[in-house]
């Protein structure tokens, strides 16, 4: 079980690689959009266009910064509140993978989430950006909710059983006939 989620890991890493390669790509096209834009509209005269224009290309800047600045952050702060064991036996290794794989889908949630905002960002809408947030704010309490579950879970479920200490006596048991 545990090379299955190596596995799967490995592919959530890949997709993460990927990801942030397309928040490079958006943001790339949506500032080379918006600048175009600005000096077309500059030169007709519309000054309301150019100051779309320009704050799209700011709010393009920070969904950037916030990809690249405060989304690995706020995973590794939500992963460190994960606990690593509890427990023992089977439950505690399923619950360990089961935060293993929170942690990557909620990652890959974030970003997919940037990538909404940057392209609503780059083509005018303003609705895409608040809901990236949310997102992010939504995988953020998903996170810290499934660090609070987790250790619960594992204490009731995977207890380890001890036998008690049954004190042996030294006189010989006697059965009868």
């Amino acid at each position: 079980m545990p090379s299955a989620v190596t596995i799967i890991l490995n592919i959530f890493s890949q997709a993460w690689a990927l990801l942030v390669e397309c928040v490079i790509a958006i943001f790339v096209l949506g500032v080379l959009y918006r600048t175009l834009q600005t000096v077309f509209t500059a030169t007709m005269g519309a000054k309301y266009f150019v100051v779309e224009s320009v704050s799209a290309i700011i709010a393009l800047t920070a969904l950037a910064l916030f990809a690249f600045l405060v989304v690995p952050q706020l995973f590794k702060a939500a992963a460190a509140a994960m606990p690593e064991t509890a427990g023992c036996g089977p439950i505690s290794e399923v619950a360990q993978i089961a935060v293993q794989l929170i942690g990557a889908i909620g990652a890959i949630r974030m970003i997919i989430a940037i990538i909404t905002g940057m392209t609503a960002a780059a083509v005018g809408g303003s609705r895409g950006i608040s809901e990236a947030i949310l997102t992010c704010i939504e995988v953020m309490i998903a996170m810290v909710l499934a660090s609070i579950a987790t250790p619960i879970a594992v204490a009731f479920l995977g207890n380890c059983y001890q036998a008690p200490n049954v004190p042996v006596s030294p006189w010989p048991t006697i059965t009868p006939w």
